[in-house]
């Protein structure tokens, strides 16, 4: 599974797939999720959007869009069902500003170094200072895919954020109002806030979000 797999360039797995994918067609229905598993769906989009996983597979990005999907429509539908996600929304913020300023060039580079580190742990050559820079992530690949800046730009800036920012946009001044930028020690204080804010005519339509059709054989777009 993606969360402990290795850096090496793959595909995802297709049942992790069929789990985002139920994810986010129950997301217009949850309610109540609690403060640990709030921090869990933050902690997997974390590592949805990181170079290794987005540059892993031609689709890959997919999982983190759906993901985001999940969560703008959780924000647009149950936002007072679900205050421990909309915290959690708020105090990983940084997760989504990154994806969000990700340029290709800098996702290359994060998944080629961290290659290297990996490869030369396993053959004990980082205590000789060996340093390949041909180290090629995506080589041992069956099907020779490798990732294209045009293939990222097809993708990237169509990523569902903008619900997210401008949420996020709208609650820090009220937050920080209460507990300056120290949030993380203020919980109670911001849980209230964002209980009390108000976020009519903020936020767009909560319209009834697209079922993700999955099957056992293959997972459709």
């Amino acid at each position: 599974m993606i969360l402990t797999s290795p850096v090496r360039s793959r595909n995802l797995d297709p049942m992790l797939e069929h789990l985002i994918l139920s994810v986010v067609n129950l997301s217009p229905h949850l309610v109540n999720v609690g403060v640990i598993a709030a921090e869990k769906l933050m902690q997997a989009l974390a590592r949805l959007s990181e170079p290794t996983v987005l540059l892993g597979g031609s689709l890959n990005w997919r999982a983190c869009a759906w993901m985001l999907e999940a969560l703008e429509t959780v924000v647009r539908k149950k936002y007072q069902e679900n205050l421990n996600v909309i915290y959690s929304l708020c105090h990983n913020q940084r997760v989504i500003d990154q994806l969000r300023v990700q340029t290709f060039d800098a996702a290359m580079d994060s998944v080629q170094k961290r290659a290297h580190i990996l490869r030369a742990k396993d053959a004990n050559d980082d205590a000789n200072g060996y340093y390949d820079t041909e180290v090629d992530p995506w080589e041992a690949r069956d099907d020779k895919w490798r990732p294209t800046e045009a293939w990222w730009h097809s993708w990237h800036h169509s990523l569902p954020t903008s619900t997210l920012v401008v949420l996020h946009g709208h609650l820090q001044p009220q937050i920080e109002q209460v507990t300056g930028h120290d949030a993380g020690q203020h919980w109670p204080e911001v849980l209230a806030t964002i209980q009390g804010a108000d976020v009519e005519g903020v936020l767009p339509p909560a319209n009834e979000p697209p079922k993700r059709p999955f099957d056992f054989g293959a997972v459709r777009w």
